[in-house]
């Protein structure tokens, strides 16, 4: 699952793992209704990304859950990828850097090195006890898992779909 509707999200404003941003009521709210959603799925156990967006998500859901907030690892495998200077930047002006082909590349997480934490969380969720899990994440990252769940290479991430704000996908692994 994608965090919910961030301040940085209603901005405009790309938010990277060097972004801090809280969620918005809206998103709040997005939260509260995706736990109402899940809350016959028997979720065990939920693996989230140590970013404020993404731990205000989780306990939103926790807590519709009735999970004890033990049952939230925090895990820097699912955190979002790195913007560098692009974070705190309009989105639009990260599209037009990709368009007109001045998007300074160093500044980014290679595509390859966020596949392969996202493999190693599959690995980590693998390996856990438990049979049904949620992982509350990010956008680039969620896209990521849906790579890794297709067996697709981290060359084909751009030809995967977008989350949107508190969007649920499933995995068996």
């Amino acid at each position: 699952m994608r965090h919910a509707e961030s301040q940085a999200n209603a901005g405009g404003i790309m938010a990277g793992h060097e972004l801090e941003t809280p969620l918005t009521e809206a998103g709040k709210a997005q939260a509260q209704k995706a736990g109402v959603f899940l809350k016959d799925t028997g979720i065990q156990l939920v693996m989230v990304s140590p970013m404020e967006r993404t731990r205000q998500t989780a306990s939103i859901i926790a807590k519709e859950l009735g999970l004890d907030k033990s049952k939230l690892v925090e895990s820097r495998l699912v955190i979002e990828r790195g913007f560098g200077e692009y974070s705190g930047k309009s989105y639009e002006e990260y599209l037009n850097a990709i368009k007109d082909g001045t998007l300074d590349q160093s500044q980014l997480e290679p595509a390859e090195e966020l596949f392969d934490r996202v493999a190693q969380a599959f690995a980590w969720l693998d390996a856990r006890p438990e049979d049904t899990m949620l992982v509350v994440s990010h956008g680039a990252t969620g896209r990521m898992f849906r790579l890794v769940d297709q067996k697709l290479s981290h060359k084909d991430f751009h030809k995967i779909e977008r989350f949107g704000n508190a969007e649920i996908d499933k995995f068996t692994i």
